[in-house]
């Protein structure tokens, strides 16, 4: 017998109403969208070497404009499977294969986006589900196998848990109970200050040592169903601190919305089973009947019909419930093979003295970590795990106008906090010019060519004679609960490291 397959297969054969999933399509399109919106408008930022001066090869605005496009018939579900699985193809193409910017969120963006793909999204809420009542208004709810629901809960959060467990295990940082305290800390990661909380030594390290333990019992504890609503509560809380904190906004909320698959049955059943809903519905139908004769035309109509009849033959549904099983399994395995390389993993095998053995295997499974990295998004979870104690410099860059008059650009704020230019996607690209200073004068240019170049052309500032003062901030990370730490860190002098001058649409930098 398979482990666990006579419960994965209760599950799969437990019919529920599909408007949790629909709901979720709704939000997660609407997160995609913005995301993909802000793409459109850094895009000459993203992919011109000297933004507006000198231009990539490839314009990729109309594929980001059609893009968004795609993203609103998924919104309102119309041709759900099909823009589904474009989609995918420009997840892959723009946040996987080609970028230039590697953002820890995209690999949920991916992993997300190929679900979207095999679950019953459309089943309500859509405008696919819509048309097929037009052709059946007698037609009752359609029901989804309640696997799908776990399924995102699995790959996004389980998973990730999991591996993300594994490298604070091994941090200094996480043992010690800093892994709230130290990223909210430090002024370049975040972008709201709380110096309440993190002046509650015994409260915020708490909160640290809480993740963690969360994070190891999620999976244990997620086939409980009484105890569901309260990982869920603990879950939105502590992404949603992430949005109200850190400039990752859309990866925070993007987990947070994934625990509203964990609501119980008969939260969305009360939604969808209003009596006399069914009445008004008949009602709408009659009214659009003259669209029937254009139905014929809609291939995703018979997607949606095939999906609502639910019963394709003994045999056939068989094989649906092993290819989600073995799809499941191989889910499980892909993120334990990516373990290998997990700190804790690595220690633990050096300890035991099979540190050959697990470097074998996992050079045995490094072609197919890398397919299961772009094309399902299983990655290694090292968001606030790799910090390092020792001083480094939070950069800024300040515009200089021939009257002299200054403008901040808003990239790094005055009190070295993050500003708009560097949310999301941006956030990793600065923080790569941020990390390359003092010793990669190359790194440190080209970020700093790219940003005031994007900047001045959004402000019609010519570049044949412009100057912008570089300034750097010293911030420090110690493993070390402190008082008011992020208030001194906020305190400390900002000190002109360089400037960068434009003559002729060509950049000069001068570092001091």
């Amino acid at each position: 017998m398979l482990p666990f397959y006579a419960k994965f297969k209760k599950l799969c054969q437990t019919r529920v109403t599909g408007l949790g999933l629909s709901a979720f399509r709704v939000f997660f399109s609407l997160i995609l969208l913005i995301e993909v919106a802000k793409v459109f408008y850094f895009r000459h930022l993203y992919f011109d070497p000297i933004p507006y001066i000198v231009e990539a090869e490839l314009s990729f605005s109309l594929v980001l404009l059609g893009w968004l496009g795609v993203l609103f018939f998924l919104l309102i579900g119309f041709f759900t499977r099909t823009v589904a699985i474009i989609n995918y193809v420009l997840v892959l193409v723009f946040f996987s294969s080609f970028t230039t910017v590697k953002y820890h969120f995209d690999a949920a963006l991916v992993g997300l986006s190929f679900l979207l793909i095999i679950l019953p999204i459309a089943s309500t809420w859509s405008v696919d589900n819509f048309l097929y009542k037009l052709q059946a208004p007698q037609a009752g709810e359609q029901k989804v196998r309640k696997v799908y629901y776990f399924l995102p809960v699995l790959l996004v959060l389980c998973l990730q848990y999991v591996d993300s467990f594994f490298h604070k295990a091994a941090s200094a940082m996480w043992l010690k109970g800093l892994g709230v305290w130290l990223p909210a800390s430090l002024p370049n990661q975040i972008y709201t200050a709380h110096f309440w909380l993190l002046n509650q030594k015994e409260l915020v390290m708490g909160l640290g040592y809480m993740v963690m333990l969360f994070e190891v019992l999620f999976i244990f504890l997620l086939p409980f169903r009484k105890i569901r609503p309260w990982l869920a509560l603990f879950g939105v809380s502590m992404h949603l601190g992430i949005v109200f904190t850190f400039p990752i906004p859309s990866f925070g909320l993007t987990f947070a919305g994934v625990y509203m698959l964990l609501l119980p049955d008969s939260f969305w059943s009360k939604i969808s089973g209003k009596e006399g809903r069914r009445s008004n519905s008949i009602f709408t139908m009659h009214q659009f009947s003259w669209l029937k004769p254009f139905l014929v035309v809609l291939p995703e109509n018979g997607q949606v019909k095939q999906e609502a009849n639910g019963n394709s033959g003994t045999q056939r549904e068989e094989v649906k419930v092993k290819l989600l099983y073995f799809f499941t399994c191989y889910l499980v395995l892909a993120q334990l093979i990516k373990l290998l390389h997990a700190p804790l993993v690595i220690n633990a095998s050096a300890y035991t003295g099979t540190s050959t053995l697990r470097s074998y295997t996992a050079k045995i499974f490094l072609p197919l970590e890398v397919i299961n990295a772009k094309l399902l998004g299983v990655t290694e979870n090292l968001i606030y795990t790799g910090f390092q104690e020792g001083s480094y410099n939070i950069l800024a860059v300040e515009y200089v106008a021939p009257n002299k008059e200054t403008a901040w650009l808003p990239i790094i704020d005055r009190q070295g906090k993050a500003s708009v230019y560097s949310f999301g996607r941006m956030f990793t690209k600065w923080s790569r010019t941020i990390g390359a200073y003092p010793e990669d004068t190359a790194q440190v240019k080209d970020g700093l060519v790219k940003f005031t170049a994007f900047w001045a052309a959004k402000h019609n500032i010519p570049l044949q004679d412009a100057t912008f003062r570089v300034l750097g901030k010293e911030a420090t990370v110690q493993f070390n609960w402190e008082k008011n730490y992020l208030q001194k860190q906020i305190d400390r002098p900002w000190r002109e490291v360089g400037r960068l001058k434009w003559h002729n649409n060509q950049p000069q930098l001068l570092l001091h």
